[in-house]
């Protein structure tokens, strides 16, 4: 299985990722032949399919998969397919196939790629307390923002929390218009075509 965020999953517990059901529900369907089902997860979250296509080339294929499924999402994941819209130093397949790789010059992506900061996403993933002071850090940012957020409170009234932070979570945003037909060439170009 492969996809973005959706699929890594790593906000639950590895046993309640959505793959482990599809496992089980092929398993029980007889889709398998009465094989045992193997679910290997590929997801990357803030993956474009441009980089899934790359892993599944690069290290998918490896395990001889009889089935490889991409799983994508309308939230971002057609937008994600075109630097004029996801606007980041990432490998992006031009409309006629051929993979651009001018992200590998550009100083975002060069200093994301380098020594110290590999060095930090290695303190990251492997001590505890860099990790403890990543999510206490990340805690008051949000604390903050939701403080900073609050209209002041008149006199009877109590603060409540501006128009900003209470609109609703579905506004209609830019990733809504892939039900659209698309209307020029960056839309055509990112797959949001229904005739493609």
């Amino acid at each position: 299985m492969i996809g973005d965020s959706y699929v890594e999953a790593f906000q639950v517990e590895q046993s309640e990722s959505f793959t482990n059901f599809v496992r089980d529900e092929i398993t029980k369907c007889g889709g398998a032949g009465g094989k045992q089902v193997e679910m290997l997860n590929f997801g990357v979250s803030g993956y474009s399919t441009a980089q899934e296509l790359i892993t599944i080339r690069e290290k998918v294929w490896k395990y001889s998969p009889d089935i490889v499924m991409l799983v994508m999402t309308t939230n971002n994941d057609i937008t994600d397919n075109s630097p004029y819209f996801k606007k980041l130093p990432i490998p992006y397949f031009t409309a006629d196939g051929v993979l651009d790789e001018g992200f590998r010059h550009d100083k975002v992506f060069l200093a994301r790629n380098s020594a110290m900061s590999r060095l930090g996403i290695w303190l990251k993933n492997h001590i505890r307390t860099v990790q403890a002071v990543g999510a206490i850090s990340t805690s008051i940012k949000y604390k903050y923002q939701a403080w900073k957020n609050k209209k002041p409170a008149t006199e009877g009234q109590p603060a409540e929390p501006s128009a900003a932070a209470t609109a609703p979570a579905a506004d209609i945003g830019v990733d809504n218009q892939i039900y659209r037909i698309p209307s020029d060439d960056n839309w055509k170009n990112a797959g949001a075509s229904p005739r493609r």
